[in-house]
């Protein structure tokens, strides 16, 4: 160790205690997830018992079927338009009806406001005299 580093000599208790917090959480980490998975198969266990029922097997055929439509449709024109969408959306309210050519034309507010000035102004000039 470089002198500013060392560290001091009852450090490595505080350090020991530390590594054995980690561990215990480890574990608690691994049986969480060996309960996760128990529930899981649990899960399944019980849905296949339950798909046995005839009923219920027609009823999975038809979601099948269903799959299989909604699969015919293809996903990257769907992405595509979503994408637009996404895209018309982001320009907000205020700035959609502005058009998007380099120079737009002189807006009618602009045009409104400089023609109320002007005479504003004249009548300045007119009680200056």
């Amino acid at each position: 160790y470089a002198a500013p580093y060392r560290p001091h000599p009852h450090a490595h208790a505080a350090l020991h205690m530390h590594d054995r917090d980690r561990e215990r959480e480890r574990e608690r980490d691994r049986e969480r997830d060996r309960d996760r998975m128990r529930e899981r198969d649990e899960r399944e266990r019980r849905e296949r018992d339950r798909r046995d029922d005839v009923s219920l097997l027609f009823e999975e055929r038809e979601r099948e079927r269903d799959r299989e439509r909604s699969r015919s449709i293809k996903p990257e024109r769907i992405r595509e338009k979503s994408y637009r969408r996404e895209r018309s959306r982001s320009r907000s309210r205020r700035h959609k009806s502005r058009s998007r050519s380099p120079r737009p034309r002189e807006r009618s507010r602009d045009r409104d406001r400089e023609r109320s000035v002007k005479p504003k102004k004249d009548k300045d000039k007119e009680e200056d005299k």
